[in-house]
């Protein structure tokens, strides 16, 4: 059945009316992406800095030969002193006169007190 074999003064049948949700997710490519290529860029800028300043030095400090070096003269006095010779007398001590207090050290086997 088409709608030329209905009758035209009926009122066409009412359709129910649909409801749809929906949402649009915008993303604007901005937030962590494309940030860690820059980062690991100025890391290796430093690094390759570093190196190249060590190299630096270590060449110019290197490059001498002995008889290039600055040659340092100091004059030194010369300081003597007399041979000290300490005779200290010899202390004996008698510890008949001297009480000392009787100590009894006990200890446990290693195993702990177990035996009773």
């Amino acid at each position: 059945m088409s709608d030329f074999d209905r009758d035209q003064s009926a009122p066409p049948p009412r359709e129910t009316e649909r409801t749809t949700e929906r949402t649009t997710v915008i993303d604007t490519g901005g937030g962590d992406r494309g940030g860690s290529g820059k980062t690991l860029a100025v890391v290796v800028l430093i690094l390759a800095l570093g190196i190249v300043a060590i190299l630096f030095f270590m060449m110019q400090g290197g490059g001498k030969n002995a008889s290039d070096s600055i040659g340092v003269n100091v004059n030194l006095p010369k300081v003597e002193a007399p041979d000290i010779n300490v005779n200290l007398p010899d202390v004996k001590v008698d510890t008949s006169k001297i009480d000392l207090p009787n100590v009894d050290v006990k200890t446990e086997p290693k195993g702990g007190n177990k035996a009773k």
